[in-house]
C-alpha cells in the first residue's frame, strides 16, 4: 500500500446484454468523467496484459493495432503494447501501471464485457481491467467475430478513460457505441483518447 491515500473507484462500464440498459451523459470528447492516465509526455504506452484464451487473442491484437492507428495528421496520447498477462483470468486482478485483459465464464450477470479502472487524485487512472464474459460469448447470439471485436475494442478503451459515443443502439461507426453493426468494431476518427 502506498503512503498516498488512494481512493479506489471501480467504475464498471459494461457492454450490457440488454442494449440500452445504461443511460449516460456523453461529452463531445467522449472522455469518461475526465479520467486519464497520468503521464509526463505524449504518447504514453499502456501495457495490455494478455490473460486470454486462444480464441480471444486475435481480437486483442486487432484492437491494440486499431487504437494505435490514427488518421493522417493527428497524434494519439495513448498507445498500447500487448505484454504477458500477470493475473489469473477468472480473478482478473488489476496490476499497477497496466490494463489486464481477461476472458472467463463470469456468469449470467448482464454484461458481455466489463472495464474497471482504479484512480488516484480524482482523475488519474493507476490500473485497469477489461473482462470478456464467455458465459454470453459461448451462446449463438454473441459467438461471432463482430461481437467479440466490438466488445474487446470498447472495454480496453474504457481503461484509457473513454466513454461511449452512443448507448441508444444506433451505429456511430465506432466500437464506442452500443450497436451490433459490423461497422462498429473499430475506433473511428471521432473518438479521441484522453
Amino acid at each position: 500500500m502506498t503512503r498516498t491515500r488512494q481512493r479506489l473507484l471501480m467504475f464498471s462500464v459494461a457492454a450490457l446484454v440488454g442494449m440500452g440498459m445504461l443511460v449516460d451523459n456523453i461529452s463531445a470528447s467522449h472522455s469518461w468523467a475526465g479520467f486519464h492516465w497520468a503521464r509526463t509526455a505524449n504518447p504514453f504506452t499502456l501495457k495490455l496484459g494478455k490473460n486470454l484464451s486462444v480464441g480471444w487473442q486475435t481480437y486483442l491484437a486487432n484492437a491494440s493495432l486499431d487504437w494505435n492507428s490514427q488518421p493522417a495528421g493527428t497524434t494519439t496520447p495513448v498507445l498500447t503494447a500487448i505484454v504477458a498477462g500477470s493475473t489469473n483470468p477468472r480473478r482478473c486482478a488489476a496490476i499497477a501501471g497496466t490494463t489486464q485483459v481477461c476472458d472467463s465464464t463470469y456468469g449470467n450477470n448482464g454484461w458481455l464485457g466489463l472495464a474497471t479502472i482504479y484512480i488516484t487524485g480524482g482523475v488519474h487512472i493507476t490500473r485497469g481491467t477489461a473482462k470478456m464474459n464467455n458465459t454470453y460469448f459461448n451462446t449463438d447470439a454473441y459467438n461471432n467475430a463482430n461481437e467479440r471485436q466490438h466488445v474487446m475494442c470498447q472495454e480496453i478503451a474504457h481503461t484509457f478513460g473513454l466513454d461511449h459515443q452512443s448507448v441508444d443502439g444506433t451505429s456511430q461507426n465506432t466500437c464506442m457505441d452500443y450497436s451490433t453493426s459490423p461497422e462498429s468494431t473499430q475506433p473511428n476518427a471521432l473518438t479521441s483518447k484522453s
